[in-house]
């Protein structure tokens, strides 16, 4: 436990060294850390109050469609009602025609699997009742508010309420700029701001290297690989300093891929796959 507290110390002071716009009118020294994992199938939301005397990190478990089971993640989708309402999450029913991996729709120029070709990605995104930046932008308020709503039984409300909010929002190594903007307009749709993007595999490495205390030194280098489900990341860093707090910068570039998703299966293209598959073994 002294362990954990420890890394979340480091890991709060390294994201109050960030740069954060907009300012108040009136600022309170008091801030509520929330880092939003908006992934491809799932997504979670973990949050710390990094001017509390005993630091902890937090994860929000408990959620709409998921009652008496504590799960750490939901499922990334959204279903959109007649009225304009939408179900989001554990809540939708999997069985109807919803929304999947709209993260993977943001940039639609971004390099993506050779079975996707372009005309069946612009036909995904027409049949969209909104914009993938839309979509994106009430699944991500939708967690949000619910988080905050989880956040407001642990603390007082007007408590709450005086934090200044700083969120963190990871996104994939290889997200291009267009991707990291829609990202971010998504975010600021969703009232989340200001925001830090940090990479996906960097925030694992960061953590892993905190609470695992391994014993590492200034020059040290390890390659990180974050097999989501529907990117995978490949990316080396170097540590350049460990005090006051971990920083690591990249060896190379990091490279890698989008991945298999159920966003991909259309009829036409899931008969292509299974060919192709049956054709190999």
């Amino acid at each position: 436990m002294a362990q954990e507290e420890g890394a979340v110390e480091q890991l709060a002071e390294s994201f109050q060294g960030m740069k954060m716009d907009a300012p108040n009118v009136y600022e309170s020294d008091e801030k509520l850390i929330i880092g939003v994992d908006f992934g491809t199938t799932f997504s979670g939301i973990a949050y710390c109050f990094p001017k509390q005397q005993d630091v902890k990190l937090a994860t929000i478990v408990e959620w709409p469609g998921s009652e008496g089971e504590s799960a750490p993640k939901i499922p990334t989708l959204i279903n959109y009602a007649d009225g304009g309402g939408f179900s989001w999450g554990a809540s939708v029913d999997r069985m109807q025609d919803n929304i999947v991996g709209v993260k993977l729709l943001l940039d639609p120029s971004q390099e993506r699997p050779l079975y996707l070709p372009a005309a069946n990605l612009k036909r995904i995104i027409k049949d969209l009742p909104k914009s993938p930046i839309e979509v994106a932008a009430d699944f991500i308020g939708a967690i949000y508010r619910h988080a905050l709503s989880e956040v407001g039984k642990k603390v007082p409300k007007d408590y709450l309420n005086l934090c200044q909010k700083h969120f963190v929002l990871s996104v994939p190594a290889v997200w291009s700029d267009a991707a990291k903007n829609a990202t971010l307009q998504a975010a600021r749709i969703a009232g989340i701001f200001p925001v830090t993007l940090i990479k996906e595999p960097e925030a694992a490495a960061l953590y892993t290297l905190h609470s695992l205390q391994f014993s590492i030194n200034i020059g040290d280098a390890f390659v990180v690989c974050d097999a989501g489900g529907g990117t995978v990341d490949l990316i080396s860093y170097e540590v350049v300093e460990l005090d006051p707090n971990l920083q690591l910068k990249e060896l190379v570039p990091g490279t890698g891929k989008l991945e298999f998703h159920p966003l991909y299966l259309s009829p036409p293209f899931s008969l292509y796959r299974r060919d192709k598959i049956d054709s190999s073994i």
